[in-house]
């Protein structure tokens, strides 16, 4: 038989703690399946971090189109934007773009059609390339803001577009 839990005796100290828990117990999964993202999400939390304050920077970083995509969705999660992120990865195609031209030989600053074979190559990448840079928003979110993760994403919902 299930308990029934009656509201009055839930505090709001016991739901953080509980929060906490959960978010102490998801980066130790992230960090069994991925080794190793502890060293990438240290290295991006230093590019993207106000040296000053020590938390999230407030102006999007110059560095790298990965951490520009980080930056962008830790800032949408934690409720310091309520905006969607939606052209977030722009920095990343302009990275993996001059990284594959490079390697094949092509001027990165020129026009390429979505058809041509270098493409798929490049969307690939990026592919991959978010994929892993999603593991390490999931594992900075848990470390460094437990109890306010996924507040845009919360004003969404209860605006009934997400």
């Amino acid at each position: 038989m299930k308990e029934v839990i009656k509201m009055d005796t839930i505090s709001l100290e016991s739901i953080q703690e509980s929060i906490l828990l959960a978010a102490h117990d998801k980066k130790n999964d992230l960090r069994q399946k991925n080794p190793g993202i502890e060293y990438d999400a240290g290295g991006y939390w230093a590019m993207i971090r106000n040296s000053r304050t020590g938390d999230l920077r407030s102006t999007k970083p110059a560095s790298s189109g990965a951490a520009q995509y980080i930056w962008r969705w830790l800032r949408f999660h934690n409720g310091s934007d309520t905006c969607m992120p939606c052209t977030d990865d722009f920095g990343i195609w302009e990275d993996v773009k001059i990284e594959v031209c490079n390697e094949a030989g092509i001027n990165p600053d020129g026009y390429l059609r979505y058809d041509h074979p270098v493409m798929q190559v490049i969307r690939n990448k990026v592919k991959a390339k978010k994929d892993r840079l999603d593991i390490v928003i999931e594992y900075i979110l848990m470390d460094k803001y437990p109890l306010k993760q996924f507040r845009g994403a919360g004003r969404w919902a209860k605006a009934g577009l997400f």
